[in-house]
């Protein structure tokens, strides 16, 4: 995962902060269960975008050639398999 779980609460802690202020959303309750909830669901899609890229880094080492990780076709290989997992888990980048 590219972010701490720290720095995933900052974020959505001014996320929220920013959007109460706005008057864009109004919050029934407590403020920090909302933020529970966001930093929930953003942990979750990160964890799965995670399974996602060690899935395709598996098919890339499965291929016969040797692709050298980083290289214009690893990265062009990386993306098209990507694009097909996440077709198949109905996942949004």
């Amino acid at each position: 995962m590219r972010l701490t779980e720290d720095r995933i609460e900052f974020i959505n802690k001014q996320i929220l902060d920013a959007l109460i202020t706005e008057g864009l959303v109004e919050v029934r309750g407590r403020a920090s269960t909302v933020l529970t909830d966001m930093n929930r669901v953003v942990m979750q899609d990160l964890a799965m975008e995670d399974k996602i890229d060690a899935e395709v880094d598996a098919m890339i080492k499965r291929i016969k050639r040797d692709i050298p990780e980083g290289s214009a076709e690893y990265r062009s290989i990386f993306m098209k398999k990507k694009d097909e997992l996440c077709a198949k888990y109905n996942y949004t980048l």
